[in-house]
């Protein structure tokens, strides 16, 4: 018994020194630290490796160096959840990432951003894919499926992309139904006094979540309707002489 593990102890010796193994290649850290990164790009002009942070946002790795590339991403609500970044290789120096469920674009790889006009009605974007001709956008989401969304005019050719509505936009809650919480946007076009109030099904107010004076661009109130029975509700947006209404359902 011993002889022949002897044996075969001498056949794998052989064996290993006639076909060494390749060295084994270490994989080398190169940041951000702390949070998970879901989604990374790479700049095909330069080399710079761009990451989206779970816990940090956007960040490049340029020639050894880790720079954070936030500025213009509203986190306002948010911690700094970033779920992908893409580049459109279509434009210089243009790219775009996700966070939370919201799309962002920047004309000078990260250094700025803007917003897209639509969030979608989903919980979380995962992941954003360009189609070949740069002319359409893809978004993987959770509780959604896949999206599209048109980048007009035909790619390459000063690319527009969807901006923020020049419009009083009211949103419809999130989630919805909801118990007890649920998400309210809604976008000013211009700075000035607004109100959101909650009405019943009978048109009594129940709740005013905001009455203040309020920057232009996008808002988002959190309302908590623990006082409240389960039922139907309304809640409008009033700004100057608009006035928005849309109904949510609250289950209990």
């Amino acid at each position: 018994m011993i002889k022949s593990f002897t044996v075969l102890f001498l056949f794998f010796l052989m064996i290993s020194q006639a076909f060494p193994q390749t060295a084994r290649k270490d994989w080398e850290p190169l940041g951000p630290d702390g949070g998970s990164v879901r989604g990374i790009a790479i700049d095909p002009a330069d080399g710079s490796v761009y990451a989206a942070s779970y816990l940090g946002g956007i960040f490049c790795l340029r020639n050894g160096a880790m720079e954070w590339r936030n500025n213009g991403i509203d986190f306002s609500d948010f911690v700094p959840r970033a779920s992908d970044v893409a580049i459109n290789s279509w434009l210089q120096n243009d790219m775009l990432a996700a966070a939370s469920r919201r799309v962002y674009y920047s004309r000078d790889m990260g250094q700025s951003w803007s917003e897209m006009a639509a969030d979608l009605p989903v919980n979380w974007i995962n992941s954003l894919a360009l189609a070949s001709d740069g002319q359409a956008l893809y978004a993987a989401t959770t509780g959604g499926s896949v999206f599209k969304i048109t980048l007009t005019p035909a790619a390459g050719i000063d690319n527009e992309y969807p901006t923020m509505p020049q419009d009083l936009v009211l949103a419809q809650n999130f989630p919805n139904p909801f118990n007890p919480e649920t998400k309210i946007e809604y976008t000013l076009p211009q700075a000035g006094p607004v109100v959101l109030k909650i009405y019943d099904a009978l048109g009594q107010e129940v709740d005013v979540p905001v009455d203040a004076c309020q920057t232009a661009g996008r808002h988002q109130v959190l309302f908590d309707a623990s006082h409240l029975s389960s039922g139907i509700y309304f809640y409008t947006l009033k700004f100057g002489s608009q006035s928005l209404t849309r109904q949510m359902v609250l289950m209990k």
